[in-house]
């Protein structure tokens, strides 16, 4: 019988490769793999992390800013770490960095003609280098971020609300034992305080020894500070450029993207509204000319007419598809929830928050019932609109925000619907400031006829059925064909986005020749049909708006410049929507003094009524007209001042009596 019958010895040997992949995970064994990505990382024959090292260092500032694509290009299992494992890895790659830069300094120096530029920075005393992370990767929806990427890195879409005043912040925290004096250095990682351990952890003697494995578990946090202002690039794989290029070349891709606009509404009078939204959200080009004025880009669009004409149905479809869409209603907007608020927090500092305007640069800002707004919140909006610039000076507070967004708005005539008997001035209550603004302004009416009624109450029916249908789970044959585009609007959302980003068209040079003919031809029949005196149908502002359109139409296509034809287009849009608006009653209403006019008479009314006295109306309009005020000023005064509550109406309108 064997001494060792039934025994079993075993001996713990691993390979030569689980040794290997065990030094490699070490926290050393990793420095040494992100040094050596730092050092030998290439773009051509540019090191580049060196590169940009040295250069932060000459102006003092001590990060690297790495791309993730970087470092799955040198070694992927390095990123794989650096997403799973941020906390742990990112003070292994700040670490790793001080450590290269001292060596190039260092090796700068025993050269014997160290770089001018840092011969003042010393290798000994180098502050520490944070390190900044980007990748290129598409970002993640937050409704997509589950449980099992807690801990890990997530890039994810979002808009910055709000910012403070810079704040001190405790990076590093000493705490010392009231008992023995120990005294003991905790980093303080992420925006929260420090947790302080209720007893002391340094190592006394004990009767029985130190028992094994006393280890205080670390955890580090992370935090990225980027100065300046920064904006997420979209992403697209080249499956997606391909067929966006491909409906780039279709000749039909204006009308094909007109129709995919609010495919559910019909009408013979929403077929340009539908273009000149599609231009508004392709934008034209945004330039910056050598003294540093900027033109803006982007293109407003006013929607003025009858109700029930769909005018809120194309702003809500136009806040789903644009890349960046803020709806807001303006009886409900304010100044400063459409620019800018200053507000106090619960520790007595003030802090900026954006409004609709900022919220949406990059974007378009739909504002419904836009006359129901008060006229001073409507002055608020006059430089974000033209000079898309927001200008803060509250509470100490001074700084400038960028509002590069586009405005579509929506309203209604000052008697509810549009009336045809009387002149535009009369039907629209804005003030030219502000309609001057507009690139386009459409007047949209619901004109009582008999086919068009009949085709619109069948699509009406026919829609609704075809909701029911949808509902029922029961499909519908007429479903596509009465209210489905060419684009689904997750395409059209992604096409916009890429014509945005990816294209800066400019006028060609037989283009600007066109602009220019048509400008001063325009010009030129005002003068002689109207005497000299120019009611202003176009001015310099209109003539940049046909230049943004043409740019607009010319990015739908991806094309560098924008030829005769856009411009064509440009200048058919804008007289059948401005133009004709102009037209319609005089131009005065849209461009000239006449609501400054009438607020002039309503100065002069209550200068001379006083609160609880009545006049009759003729001689009121009498005293007015010695005054030298135009007849249509004084009606429009009268009736606004009675919608106001100023004025009453008494015995059939012979006698007018002021109230407040």
């Amino acid at each position: 019988m064997d001494w060792d019958a039934g025994r079993v010895s075993a001996v713990g040997m691993e390979s030569a490769q689980a040794s290997d992949a065990r030094q490699g995970a070490s926290p050393a064994a990793l420095q040494r793999r992100l040094l050596a990505f730092l050092r030998g990382f290439r773009v051509g024959p540019l090191f580049y992390y060196r590169e940009q090292l040295l250069a932060n260092a000459r102006r003092s500032h001590w990060f690297v800013t790495v791309n993730l694509s970087h470092v799955a290009a040198f070694d992927q299992e390095l990123q794989d770490l650096l997403l799973k494992s941020p906390k742990e890895q990112l003070p292994l790659l700040e670490n790793a960095a001080k450590e290269m830069l001292t060596q190039l300094l260092v090796s700068s120096q025993d050269a014997g003609a160290p770089d001018s530029s840092t011969s003042g920075i010393s290798s000994s005393n180098l502050p520490d280098i944070q390190a900044i992370l980007t990748s290129d990767q598409a970002p993640v929806a937050l409704r997509h971020v589950h449980s099992q990427e807690i801990n890990r890195l997530v890039k994810v879409p979002g808009i910055v609300i709000s910012a403070t005043r810079v704040r001190t912040k405790c990076v590093s925290a000493t705490l010392k034992c009231r008992n023995c004096g120990h005294t003991k250095r905790v980093a303080v990682a992420g925006t929260g305080g420090v947790s302080i351990p209720r007893i002391c952890d340094r190592n006394r003697e004990e009767d029985n020894g130190v028992t094994p494995g006393k280890c205080a578990p670390k955890t580090l946090g992370i935090e990225i500070d980027e100065e300046g202002a920064g904006r997420a690039k979209a992403t697209f794989s080249p499956a997606e450029e391909e067929k966006f290029h491909e409906m780039a070349r279709d000749p039909k891709l204006y009308e094909k993207l007109a129709t995919s606009i609010a495919p559910s509404i019909y009408g013979d009078y929403t077929v340009n509204i539908k273009k000149a939204i599609a231009c508004l959200l392709a934008g034209g080009s945004r330039k910056r000319l050598p003294d540093g004025m900027i033109l803006r880009g982007d293109i407003n669009v006013l929607l003025l007419g009858d109700p029930s004409t769909a005018k809120s149905q194309f702003l809500k479809f136009t806040e789903k598809i644009a890349p960046v869409g803020v709806y807001t209603s303006g009886k409900g907007s304010s100044a400063a929830g459409l620019t800018a608020s200053v507000i106090r927090d619960s520790k007595g500092e003030f802090y900026l928050e954006g409004g609709a305007m900022v919220l949406a640069d990059g974007g378009v800002v739909c504002i419904d019932e836009f006359d129901k707004m008060r006229e001073s919140d409507r002055v608020a909006i006059h430089e974000a609109m033209e000079q898309q610039t927001i200008s803060i000076a509250k509470a100490g507070i001074t700084t400038i925000l960028n509002s590069r967004a586009s405005v579509l708005a929506a309203a209604n005539p000052v008697f509810g619907r549009y009336d045809d008997m009387r002149s535009a001035s009369e039907n629209i209550d804005l003030m030219s400031t502000i309609l001057s603004r507009f690139d386009m302004i459409f007047i949209v009416r619901d004109i009582q006829d008999d086919a068009r009624d009949r085709q619109m109450a069948a699509h009406v029916v026919r829609m609704h059925t075809n909701a029911l249908a949808s509902a029922a789970g029961k499909p519908s044959a007429s479903e596509n064909a009465s209210s489905g585009g060419e684009f689904e609007p997750w395409l059209l959302k992604k096409f916009i986005t890429y014509c945005r980003t990816r294209c800066a068209p400019r006028l060609s040079v037989g283009a600007a020749q066109a602009l220019q003919d048509f400008y001063v031809g325009v010009r030129d029949d005002v003068r002689r049909t109207q005497g000299g005196e120019t009611t202003i149908p176009v001015t310099v502002r209109q003539l940049e708006a046909l230049v943004r359109i043409a740019e607009s139409l010319a990015k739908m296509h991806l094309l560098n410049e924008a030829t005769r034809e856009h411009v064509q287009e440009a200048i058919r849009l804008f007289s059948v929507s401005t133009m004709n608006a102009a037209k319609d009653g005089g131009t005065q209403g849209l461009f000239g003094g006449f609501h400054e006019k009438a607020q002039e008479v309503e100065q002069s009314i209550n200068r001379t009524l006083r609160i609880g006295t009545r006049v009759e109306t003729s001689a009121l309009y009498s005293r007015l007209e010695a005054q030298g005020y135009n007849p249509n000023a004084i009606q429009r005064a009268i009736r606004a001042m009675v919608q106001k509550g100023s004025l009453r109406q008494l015995s059939q309108y012979k006698f007018v009596s002021r109230v407040k």
